[in-house]
Order: C-alpha cells, then sequence, then structure tokens
C-alpha cells in the first residue's frame, strides 16, 4: 500500500434538540450505503460512534484527555463511488 489510508473522523453538530451523541447516532442510523459496525476493517464503507463503541467504558475526563467527543464519528472509507458515498452522508446529515 502506498499513499494515504482512508480513515476519516468527523464531528456532527447537533440540530432538532439533540445532543451530540443523539445527533451521530442518527446520522448513522440514516446512512444506507455506509454501515454502522464495531469493527472498522472492511472493503465496504464502516461507521462507529467511538462514544457507543470503542469507547464506551471511558469517563467523561478520560474521553476528554484523548480527544474522543460525543458528537464524533469515526468513518473507514470503502471501496463504493466517491459520489455515492457523497449522496449518503449528505441524506443522513440532515437527521443529525
Amino acid at each position: 500500500m502506498t499513499g494515504y489510508g482512508g480513515m476519516v473522523t468527523i464531528e456532527i453538530r447537533p440540530s432538532k434538540g439533540k445532543s451530540p451523541a443523539e445527533a451521530a447516532a442518527a446520522v448513522a442510523d440514516h446512512l444506507r450505503i455506509a454501515v454502522n459496525a464495531m469493527s472498522l476493517g472492511g472493503v465496504e464503507t464502516l461507521v462507529s460512534i467511538p462514544v457507543y463503541s470503542s469507547h464506551v467504558l471511558m469517563s467523561d475526563s478520560e474521553l476528554a484527555t484523548h480527544g474522543v467527543t460525543p458528537g464524533m464519528m469515526r468513518i473507514s472509507v470503502g471501496i463504493e463511488g466517491v459520489e455515492d458515498l457523497i449522496t449518503d452522508f449528505e441524506q443522513a446529515l440532515t437527521y443529525a
């Protein structure tokens, strides 16, 4: 492998009275192509919300120390078409 990897982290900004974690979960729940998964290793695009998965047992102070926020979403970009993924995330972000 050469070049860059396909791991991206984004921060979901809540709207509609949701908390950051609720907004991130709503986005993940409304993705049609990307899959909400605990593991980020595969050829398909996968998403994970650290406060609900990999970092669920950490206290608020531990999360802050590690820079993990409630609205954080990790995306492991797969081999799907770029335009399809952009469209998928655009429609899902309307639920934040």
